[in-house]
């Protein structure tokens, strides 16, 4: 039988390493991700009631770009 070591090149210590900060950014992203929709839901909700258009995807795009993006005032206003 083949350990970790053997089949990764990696000893069980920084194969463990890898995994935990793979798990991490995997939370870190899925919890972004939650909150994006919350968010995009909560918008939505407001700007149907008050009788505007809204499409969720360019809002979250729009979202990203600004949240991520240097310089995004001018990408964001591109999209429009």
């Amino acid at each position: 039988m083949q350990g970790s070591e053997e089949t990764t090149g990696q000893s069980p210590d920084e194969l463990r390493a890898q995994q935990e900060r793979d798990l991490a950014v995997s939370y870190a992203l899925a919890t972004m991700e939650f909150a994006l929709a919350h968010e995009a839901f909560h918008v939505g909700t407001t700007m149907r009631e008050v009788g505007i258009g809204f499409d969720p995807l360019t809002f979250v795009a729009r979202r990203i770009l600004e949240a991520y993006t240097p310089g995004h005032a001018e990408l964001a206003g591109r999209l429009s």
